[in-house]
């Protein structure tokens, strides 16, 4: 099968902002796979400068946020000034109200691209995505 086309879609030189949404009951003691993703993503954007990340503009809640911040107003407002947005799919991020139906809602809304992640495997098939959301799935012949 022959290796997909990445086609650049950001002007030369410009950085993106990446929204990244999680279930906060996905952060275990033992294991907080939404924390180990965004310490390697803005691992990635201080190693590699030419794939137009920065560590400044991914918003993980717990790296952004500040006392005082009311902070439903800036999730969503971190949400709409994204080029990405990073979904990180678990069972309890599918019953999640914040993450389908304010954050992802609000993403589709704006037509901002979604990326889907996998932390576990987990039905979707009954998972009320928002409408304004809209995935195509492709099989190769």
């Amino acid at each position: 099968m022959p290796m997909p086309t990445v086609v650049e879609t950001r002007p030369q030189g410009a950085l993106r902002h990446i929204f990244i949404s999680y279930s906060r009951d996905d952060v275990r003691p033992d294991q907080d796979l939404p924390g180990q993703f965004a310490q390697a993503l803005c691992a990635l954007a201080r190693q590699r400068p030419e794939l137009g990340l920065a560590e400044e503009r991914i918003f993980f809640d717990r790296n952004r946020l500040m006392p005082g911040d009311v902070w439903g107003e800036a999730i969503l407002q971190a949400v709409e000034r994204s080029q990405l947005f990073v979904l990180l799919v678990s069972a309890s991020s599918l019953k999640s109200p914040i993450c389908l139906h304010k954050e992802l809602a609000v993403a589709a809304g704006r037509g901002i691209p979604v990326v889907p992640l996998l932390l576990e495997d987990c039905d979707w098939s009954a998972c009320a995505v928002p409408t304004s959301f809209s995935a195509t799935t492709t099989t190769a012949s």
